[in-house]
């Protein structure tokens, strides 16, 4: 029982560092705890034994998973759903407990695995490899389960760091997972070493990945930022107006008027271009004449071309799309969101769901499920070739790099996260942002409806931002390229090495094992 306490409280340590990222640089060693656990003596043989270390890993990071989405509270009392209050906690709470739930029982894996490694005689200079490899795959997998959610990665507690995670332009963030996960472990590997000499060249070693991983940072800042990048100049528009109000009738006036003003703002400040947040005019467009004339005249009224996020027209269906209207044109749609929210945009596994727990049908806004975009479309103007990213869609790696990869020159992102209030959720969410930017080595724009807005150049810095709770607009030259990262090339390819690894190091160990036993 001591054991399985100790693993859940370092779960919450391990943690602290992706909700507070101002300490980020404790990541380097948060994780040792958790490391001397795996690396603890004792005969875990057998079924029961497996069950038992199988437990120990589930409450290490359902600790780790439950205060990195504690944030889902401050969704209560979702009034924008109308649903009696008992009934919105309750969906707060299954979210908040939920969600962890199921990311640790496939993470809580890693804890036995380890242990079997390391029962079985693999060399210790090699099993801080193995384990970060194994946390890099887990992070990897999370893609592609719409409960996997890759919110939560362990780059995201380096994103005030610049130094310390430009290594993700080489190797995407998992690699940045490597590294924080492999120098823990190293260290603990040297503090549970006896002889003296291998104590010092574990230390070593995690001293060296860690200055070399710095070391590497500080130099790519400094030959990125001597280089010279040609300009557009672009805006981000902010109208500080909630989920909950965007859907009432009444604040559709309202909403012209705010973004009508934010646009002159932006035409005085010599904006060519401007990014609205996501469903900013929550209607679809092309069936209202009155408000798709009543966009182009602002667009042409301030000579700028606005980038509006609302909805729109896809195959037999509705879609979260981006609708381009450029001055004296027609608008056009450009881009439709590829990663719906689960349960805010459509229904998983609907049938089941209405028929178990059909007040979760009631979180979506819509009559039915939106039509997710099957790529990643780019917009081309005089000036630049646009990539879109929507809200969800930026916490996917992938979906930023297939846009870099089809020509984007930068990235803008459209997103509403009024739902998440001023908490850890939204700034953990604006933190994506920066991580596209440096894997990709694109600026990215980012707009939202109540905040955090931002443009971010492609050294990761944030170069002007609009806070939680506050309307304006941002107006900046944002640098465009057309070079392309390492982690653009070749996307994660470290991640699959990561799995031949894996596979090679099992097999090695039963194959050693096998050997041991005949001569034995």
């Amino acid at each position: 029982m001591r054991k399985r306490i100790l693993m859940f409280i370092c779960g919450i340590l391990a943690s602290l560092p992706i909700v507070f990222p101002k300490i980020g640089f404790l990541q380097w060693v948060l994780l040792i705890p958790f490391a001397l656990l795996c690396l603890s003596e004792g005969d875990s043989n057998g079924k029961k034994h497996f069950r038992q270390e199988y437990t120990c890993g589930f409450l290490f990071f359902f600790g780790y998973y439950l205060v990195c989405y504690s944030w889902f509270l401050s969704m209560y009392p979702l009034s924008v759903t109308g649903m009696p209050k008992i009934a919105a906690l309750g969906i707060v709470l299954l979210a908040w407990v939920g969600i962890p739930l199921f990311q640790s029982l496939g993470f809580a894996l890693i804890f036995p695995l380890i242990r079997y490694a390391f029962r079985r005689g693999l060399p210790k200079w090699l099993l801080p490899i193995f384990s970060g490899a194994l946390w890099s795959i887990g992070e990897w997998v999370q893609n592609f389960f719409w409960f996997g959610l890759p919110w939560v990665k362990l780059a995201l507690g380096q994103v005030d760091i610049n130094e310390l995670y430009r290594s993700a332009n080489l190797f995407g963030s998992y690699f940045v997972t490597f590294l924080i996960v492999s120098v823990n472990f190293y260290l603990a590997v040297s503090f549970k070493e006896t002889v003296k000499k291998r104590k010092c060249a574990m230390a070593v070693t995690s001293l060296i990945i860690f200055l070399a991983n710095a070391l590497y940072g500080i130099i790519d800042l400094h030959i990125a930022s001597e280089k010279s990048y040609d300009t557009v100049r672009i805006s981000a528009f902010q109208g500080n107006i909630s989920t909950q109000e965007k859907w009432s009738s009444y604040m559709l006036d309202r909403s012209f008027e705010i973004y009508e003003r934010l646009a002159e703002e932006a035409s005085e400040a010599g904006a060519d271009y401007a990014i609205l947040p996501e469903t900013v005019i929550p209607y679809v467009t092309e069936d209202f004449s009155d408000i798709d004339s009543s966009l182009r005249d602002i667009a042409w009224k301030n000579n700028i071309t606005l980038m509006v996020g609302t909805f729109g027209k896809v195959g037999d269906g509705t879609g979260n799309i981006i609708r381009v209207y450029e001055p004296m044109r027609e608008g056009v749609n450009v881009y439709t969101k590829q990663k719906p929210v689960p349960f805010g945009e459509y229904v998983p596994m609907r049938d089941l769901i209405m028929t178990v727990l059909p007040v979760l049908g009631e979180i979506n806004m819509l009559d039915r499920s939106l039509i997710p975009g099957e790529d990643s479309t780019v917009w081309q103007s005089d000036d630049a070739t646009f990539g879109y990213l929507i809200c969800f869609d930026s916490i996917y790696d992938y979906a930023a790099r297939k846009s870099v990869k089809n020509g984007a020159d930068l990235l803008l992102i459209s997103t509403n996260d009024s739902w998440f209030g001023d908490s850890a959720g939204t700034r953990m969410h604006s933190s994506q942002a920066k991580l596209r930017a440096v894997e990709n080595g694109r600026s990215v724009v980012r707009a939202a409806n109540t905040g955090i807005s931002s443009i971010i150049t492609p050294l990761g810095e944030i170069v002007a931002l609009i806070p939680v709770g506050e309307e304006g607009q941002i107006t900046a030259d944002v640098p465009i390229t057309n070079d392309l990262t390492l982690y653009t090339r070749i996307g994660n390819l470290f991640v699959y090495i990561c799995i031949v690894f894996k596979v090679i190091s099992f097999i090695s160990i039963k194959f050693r094992n096998k050997i041991t036993v005949r001569s034995s």
